[in-house]
This record gives structure tokens, sequence and C-alpha cells, in this order.
């Protein structure tokens, strides 16, 4: 197995020697790994937001937030970075997206939208200049509402998400077609104006309805979708990929739950599932399964060493792709802790946003290092 696992490291180190959103250059593009955590000392909540090295997971720098960060993205250059805060100070205050300068660290704008919930997508696509946000598709650029989607098509795509290179994401919804009922059917959705491509039904043979889907994710390709769905409840369940275009099922692997998280390499060539190992609580022991996409078969499973006990969130892969972190889930007992996984040494250190313990979990991402001012 360790084998298998370092050939296909091996492999995906020359496969994405270039990044498509990257400016070319002839210098190593170092990348920062941002957690921000927030902790109750005298009596006040305070927000941090901290970066370290990716390569040597040392912290770099921090930043005093006005609010708590719940969720996080970077841009593709590294420049910027899209948190969603929570005005904590404020009863009964609403949760909005801020934008802000990581060289300079200015906030540049504010944005809040309409029916957000916890658990709605915030995620940049379109090479950094889409973010979608609750129901509404905004500017990166200018913080203005693009498009804002009704609620027959924001069901679609909640919990979902797609490539950031493209404008598709992968979109939940009723099959009509073959009447297998609600959230049985994943397909791409255009998120500029609401097309549909291609469908997919993870049937695993005649005798078993189809699996109800609660995640999922377009592939870089455009083509396969990454999903996670169960058979009767949350704790029957399995992670399946499958063509949308001739609707074949390619892998199919059980795991605990679906509270999970879905990542992939840059080309696609590994897919990441960040699990609880405790099917029957909201919080246990994470287990982190990779998939090798190539030939459809399973890698191998992480248990994090330190005991931690969280819901997995974000999964963003590390220069290189055989270097991976995840993220704790941003719920309020989730902790800062965030795990790193090395594929080629089957290992695993975690890191925690200083100076404070017990940190609770915050907005994360992974963007490249920008030019300080």
């Amino acid at each position: 197995m360790v084998t298998r696992v370092a050939t296909i490291a091996c492999a995906l180190a020359i496969l994405t020697g270039c990044n498509d959103n990257q400016p070319v250059t002839h210098e190593p593009v170092q990348y920062n790994i941002y957690a921000a955590g927030s902790n109750y000392l005298q009596n006040e909540t305070v927000s941090h937001l901290y970066w370290y090295d990716a390569d040597s997971l040392t912290l770099i720098d921090s930043l005093l937030l006005p609010n708590i960060a719940i969720w996080g993205e970077a841009s593709p250059d590294g420049r910027y970075l899209y948190l969603v805060m929570w005005p904590y100070r404020t009863p009964g205050g609403q949760n909005y997206i801020a934008k802000w300068d990581v060289a300079t660290k200015t906030e540049l704008w504010r944005h809040q939208a309409e029916g957000y919930t916890d658990r709605s997508p915030f995620e940049l696509i379109d090479r950094g200049r889409l973010l979608l946000y609750g129901r509404e598709v905004i500017d990166a650029n200018t913080g203005e509402t693009v498009r804002r989607w009704e609620d027959s098509v924001y069901h679609r795509w909640e919990w979902n998400h797609g490539p950031e290179n493209g404008h598709k994401i992968a979109a939940i919804c009723r099959d009509t077609v073959s009447h297998h009922g609600w959230d049985t059917l994943v397909s791409a959705m255009d998120m500029r104006n609401g097309a549909r491509y291609g469908g997919f039904v993870a049937r695993f043979d005649a005798d078993l309805p189809p699996l109800i889907l609660k995640r999922a994710r377009l592939h870089p390709d455009g083509r396969r979708v990454l999903c996670v769905g169960a058979h009767g409840s949350d704790q029957n369940a399995w992670f399946v990929v499958g063509d949308l275009v001739t609707g074949e099922q390619l892998l199919r692997g059980q795991i605990s739950t679906t509270f999970v998280e879905i990542g992939t390499s840059q080309h696609g060539e590994v897919a990441v599932v960040a699990d609880r190992a405790n099917k029957f609580f909201l919080y246990g022991l994470p287990s982190v399964h990779v998939y090798d996409l190539t030939e459809y078969v399973k890698l191998t499973t992480f248990v994090p060493v330190n005991g931690l006990e969280t819901t997995p969130g974000q999964v963003r892969f590390l220069p290189g792709d055989h270097r991976f972190a995840v993220f704790p889930d941003p719920g309020p007992t989730g902790t800062g802790w965030v795990q790193v996984f090395d594929l080629n040494t089957l290992s695993n250190e975690a890191i925690l946003p200083q100076p404070f313990p017990n940190v609770i979990g915050g907005a994360f991402a992974v963007g490249p290092r920008p030019t300080q001012p």
C-alpha cells in the first residue's frame, strides 16, 4: 500500500507542475495556510486570523478580526481572502461576507446576502471571478450581486461544489425523468444561467432504491461527479463517482456518515473524503479516506493521531498534490486544529492557531503567498 500511494504521489508531482490560476513565474510559489479561530478570553470573545507557511507549518503572521470568521476562501493569486463573518456583538446580527487584502491587512468590502445559513454554499469559481454565497452569485472584485436564485433552484446546489477553474458546480435535484424521487439525480449546473448538463443516479442494483444524495462535487474535468449519499439513514453511507454523460458508476466505497467534505487534487487524480469514524454522534474521531480516480480504487484511510473530536470541514490540497489539509467544521463545538496529511509518508501533522489553546473552529483557506506592499 505504501509503495502504491508513493507512486501516485510522485506521478501527481509531475502532472501538477503548472497551475492555470497562477501567474507565470520562474520562482517557486510559496503557499500560506490561513486559519481563523476565536477564543473566549477575560469575558470577551477574541477572533484572529493566522497564516502559516504551507511547507514548514510555522506561524508567519496574524490579524485581529472585528468579528468571528466561520468560513473562508483565498483568491487564486493569493492576494485576497473572502471570510464569512458572524457579528457576535450585535444581537440578531446577520452573517456577512468580507473581502480582505492579505498584504495590507485591510478590509475592502462587505456584502450581506439574503437567505444565508451556516450550511449554504460559499465558494470561489470561474478562476476567482465569481463567489457563491447563499442564494447569490457575487462579483468577487466589486462585491456586487450578479444573480440571485429562487428557492426552487437554490435547493439544487446547496451543499454542492465545483472546480474553481470553471463556472459549473454539481447540482443535486429531483429526477423527473425516471421518477426516482427527490435528491437522487446529480447534474452539472452553470451558475451564470442555471442551465443543467448530464445526469447520474447512484443505483447499486435493481433491488435497491437509488442512493439519496447529500453531498456532491464536480470533478475538475467537468464530466465526472463525486457524491456522498445514503440508503435509509445517514449511517448507511457511501462515496460514489459517476459519469454525467454515460450515467455509469465508476467507483463505490462505504464510509461512516454523510456528514463529510470532499476534495480533489488539482487535476483530479486523487479524491479525499473527510468523514467521521463515529457514525452515531455529530462530533467524533475523524477518518480521512483517499481514493485513486485513475484506477478507481481506495488508496488508504488516515485516522488523526491526536484524538481530535470534530466533524471535518473543508479539504484543501497543497502544492505538489501529495499533501492536503483537512480543516475542522466551523460549528460551535469544533476546534481550531488543522490536520495536514502526506501521501508520500502516510503521516499527518496538526497545527493550532496561536497563541490561544482550545480555539473554536473558524474559517480556513489555502493560497499562494502574496507579494508584500
